[in-house]
């Protein structure tokens, strides 16, 4: 999955949306449409809940891949990765010095 958060959330709502207008008619119908209206409730729930594990799954994808790219340059060049980590220590030390 490589949609960006902000499409897959809109994507979210609108299986939400859904679900709600739903919802809120499953008190409308009659008796005998409410089994329908429950069969495409849990549908639009189902659909939901496998689109949050899907983005979860390539959020968790991407930190590991990201955490294994970081590692290996720090391997590579340990002297550098510690430059980089004292000059952002003292960027944040400044930064909480001001407050």
């Amino acid at each position: 999955m490589s949609k960006s958060p902000q499409i897959a959330a809109k994507e979210l709502d609108k299986i939400l949306v859904e679900a709600r207008t739903l919802l809120n008619s499953a008190g409308d119908d009659a008796a005998d449409h409410a089994g329908a209206v429950t069969a495409r409730l849990r549908h639009a729930l189902g659909q939901a809940q496998d689109r949050l594990n899907a983005f979860g799954t390539d959020v968790g994808d991407r930190a590991r891949k990201t955490a294994k790219a970081t590692d290996e340059y720090v391997h590579a060049n340990p002297w550098q990765a510690i430059g980089v980590g004292a000059a952002v220590g003292i960027v944040i030390g400044a930064l909480a010095a001001r407050r």
